[in-house]
């Protein structure tokens, strides 16, 4: 799976993998291990009309960074400072 990444955000992921002695993946791993959407099975999931409606609502419109979105935004500000 290759997830494409805003250039600052690779980096800002990659620095905090490696002040914690990981790899990405493990830091990955660590930080999402216990999502949920994260088991599902991908060919599972069927959108509907009522679905693709809020899709599009939270693509439009999306939701204030969470903390861990936050902490990467701070440490690629950190490395640029």
């Amino acid at each position: 799976m290759i997830i494409d990444l805003p250039p600052q955000i690779e980096q800002a992921i990659t620095a905090k993998a490696q002040a914690q002695g990981v790899s990405v993946a493990e830091l990955l791993q660590r930080t999402f291990f216990d999502e949920p959407q994260l088991d599902a099975d991908p060919t599972s999931f069927v959108i509907g009309v009522q679905d693709g409606a809020l899709l599009q609502e939270l693509l439009d419109n999306p939701p204030p960074p969470s903390p861990a979105m936050r902490e990467l935004l701070a440490l690629h500000g950190a490395n640029h400072a």
